[in-house]
């Protein structure tokens, strides 16, 4: 939460949250084995509905990171939706970097809309680690450092309430398509890659769905 204090409503400079007290979320990740330097997805966030005395904040989103020292360093890319003044925002295209550079934002999006989110890490190397880039539906947004140049990746439904009540959605958030780099080449996250589903708390507000489709896992989730 002490990252997430500072988001702001774009081009405005009023607080856009509460101070929530609480988080749920559910995750499809890569089990550690630190090959993976990116990955391509598709995402179609849901309704993503919120209410004062529910979800007072929800983000749909991808990571890519890792553990140094303790500490976690990553970069995300997602949709995030929160209330201000009582009233849910549009739903905010993003992307994020806990260590640099912070919230970014590249426009809206609607619940039926996929966007394609490309995030990788490159061989370049400067003073606070390997270079990313960004991608958002095929165009370069955002490039940052993350220490490591192979990293864990997560695509997760992250909901807060400042009551202890979750908001019912009305449909589903879909995460799709995604295939994983490795090095220069790419494979997709299919029942070959070591993946495992978790969630916090237990119970779960947040449930998830996960198959198989063509080429890779197709993964739902909603409250």
């Amino acid at each position: 939460m002490s990252f997430l204090k500072p988001l702001r409503v774009p081009n405005k400079n009023s607080a856009s949250i509460s101070q929530t007290s609480s988080q749920a979320n559910q995750v499809m990740e890569v089990v550690p084995d630190n090959v993976y330097r990116g990955i391509n997805t598709n995402l179609r966030p849901n309704e993503m509905r919120l209410e004062p005395n529910g979800t007072v904040q929800h983000v749909i989103t991808t990571h890519v990171g890792r553990k140094l020292v303790g500490e976690d360093y990553w970069t995300e890319a997602g949709v995030v939706r929160w209330l201000v003044d009582g009233e849910p925002t549009e739903m905010y295209i993003f992307t994020y970097d806990n260590d640099e550079g912070q919230w970014k934002w590249h426009g809206t999006t609607n619940s039926s809309a996929f966007t394609n989110y490309l995030v990788y890490v490159t061989d370049q190397v400067g003073a606070w680690g390997y270079i990313y880039n960004i991608w958002i539906n095929g165009e370069w947004v955002r490039s940052g450092h993350l220490w490591y140049r192979e990293n864990n990746i997560d695509q997760a439904n992250e909901v807060w309430t400042d009551t202890g009540s979750y908001t019912d959605d009305y449909g589903v958030a879909k995460h799709d398509d995604p295939f994983l780099y490795i090095q220069d080449y790419a494979v997709w996250w299919d029942d070959n890659v070591n993946t495992d589903w978790w969630h916090s708390p237990d119970p779960c507000p947040v449930k998830e769905y996960h198959k198989l489709e063509v080429s890779s896992w197709a993964y739902w989730t909603w409250i």
